[in-house]
This record gives C-alpha cells, structure tokens and sequence, in this order.
C-alpha cells in the first residue's frame, strides 16, 4: 500500500513536470503572426557559429530591403526557436522584416519576409512602436521552468515521504511499546 502510494505521488511529480515543460515550449506560436497592430516574430537560430552565446534579433520596416527598427536583443546559449513582439504599430500596414543573429563572427540575417497589421479599428495619429520579449525560447525562461518544477517536486515529494518516514516511526515507536507491555505482563 505504502509502495503504491509512492509510486502515485512520484507519478504525478513527474506529470506535473512534463506539464509546466511542455508550456514553456508553447508559449512562441508557430511562425510569425499578426495581433491587430501587434506583430509577434518568430525566428531561429539553428547554429550559434562555434560561440557559446549568440544575440538574436529582428529588423522590420515599411519598405522592402529598408529596415529602420530593430527589436532587442535575446541572448541564446543554444541553437533554438525565438520570437519578439512588438506593439502599437500602424495598422493595415505592411511591413517588412528579417531575424538577425549577432556572434564574435558579426552579425548574418535570415531572408526578408513581409506582413501586414490589421486594417480594423484604425485610428488617426501616430503610435510609437514598443516592444518586449515574450521569454519564449531563449533558454531562460526555460531553463527557469524547468528548475523551478523540479524544485517544487522536490518540496513536494521531501514533504509527502517525510512524514510517512515519521508515521512509519511512530509505528513502530508504537509496536514496541505494546511488546515491551506484553512482556511485562507476562514477567508478573
């Protein structure tokens, strides 16, 4: 029974594991796309050029072959997918974009490809573009997941096995008790 439980509870540490795992890889979606007049750019790296840390990056503008804004740059430790959004920018505009990688070889971009915002809900003026990192696969957020789950199967499992350790002592505390009675009352 006691066998069983634990092979329960460490079944369920493990599923709870690859849970949280599979998350973190979904969070990138699977090729760039558009959310309203919000553009999230996936790219990535497939070989980090001898370097063990590679700066990865996109470069978008409105016309072709001119990119006059550049993302932040998402620090990679491994060949891996990656992705950017950037918010409030014009809609029903096309924009043209690249990934770039930056190593102590320089900088290489990936092909130029093109999008465009949505074209509801346009509003008169002028935005300014921002951006943030969604985490996604730069081998942060991931890493930190993954270490993060395993502490807390960790805690979990040191606060279900120590006290069956306990119970199973208060037991045998108990049995022994009894024995040390019943020999007693046969002594008499």
């Amino acid at each position: 029974m006691k066998k069983m439980k634990k092979i329960i509870l460490t079944a369920i540490g493990l599923l709870l594991m690859l849970k949280i795992s599979a998350l973190a890889q979904e969070v990138c979606p699977e090729k760039t796309k558009v959310e309203g007049n919000n553009i999230i750019f996936v790219g990535e790296v497939v070989d980090m050029g001898g370097d063990e840390k590679a700066f990865a990056f996109f470069e978008y503008g409105t016309s072709s072959g001119n990119y006059t804004q550049r993302t932040q740059e998402i620090t990679l430790d491994k060949p891996q997918k990656y992705c950017i959004k950037v918010e409030n920018l014009q809609p029903c505009t096309t924009y043209y974009y690249r990934a770039g990688m930056k190593n102590k070889a320089g900088e290489s971009f990936g092909a130029e490809k093109e999008i465009k915002t949505e074209c509801q809900g346009q509003v008169l003026g002028t935005t300014t573009p921002t951006q943030y990192s969604t985490g996604i696969s730069d081998g942060i957020l991931n890493n930190l997941l993954l270490v993060l789950t395993i502490g807390v199967a960790l805690i979990f499992s040191s606060m279900i096995f120590p006290i069956e350790k306990y119970l199973e002592l208060i037991r045998e505390k108990i049995s022994k008790k009894r024995l040390e009675n019943r020999i007693k009352k046969c002594q008499k």
